[in-house]
């Protein structure tokens, strides 16, 4: 795979999401679970799961039947995400800046990914903008 232009391998590296994919992933299988609980996605939901990573939110958003896009500012990480979720739509983005249309998902998640965007107002605003009107935007965040 040709490096992405838009990607800052030095943020998450194919090698990083391989270690955090063995490490730490593995335990967060029940917090994964809490979000598709909590935000009741099930068949046919339209999901955003913005910062995705390596796709466990968007792996547990799948096996419920909802229709995955991920995005992450690293290629390396996505590289994860879609083997995890070949049905999934996978691009790299910045939060701040979703290259997604106005109203698109049902569910737009951040999940840990709004520790370091450069402008939380933006990511925020624009994870608004992208989820439709009726829908829900679940934001996790771990720390003070």
């Amino acid at each position: 795979m040709a490096a992405d232009p838009n990607s800052r391998p030095g943020i998450w590296s194919d090698r990083a999401a391989e270690i955090w994919e063995t490490r730490f992933e593995p335990q967060r299988g029940p917090l994964f679970a809490a979000v598709i609980e909590a935000t009741k996605i099930g068949p046919g939901s339209r999901i955003l799961d913005a910062g995705c990573g390596g796709g466990g939110v968007s792996a547990a958003a799948s096996k419920a039947g909802a229709e995955v896009n991920g995005c992450d500012i690293s290629a390396g990480v996505l590289v994860v995400a879609r083997r995890k979720v070949p049905s999934g739509t996978f691009e790299v983005a910045d939060i701040a800046a979703l290259p997604y249309a106005d109203d698109q998902f049902d569910t737009a998640i951040a999940c840990d990914s709004l520790l370091s965007p450069n402008d939380a107002r933006n990511a925020i605003a624009e994870l608004s903008r992208v989820c439709n009107q009726a829908g829900q935007i679940c934001i996790v965040t771990w720390g003070p």
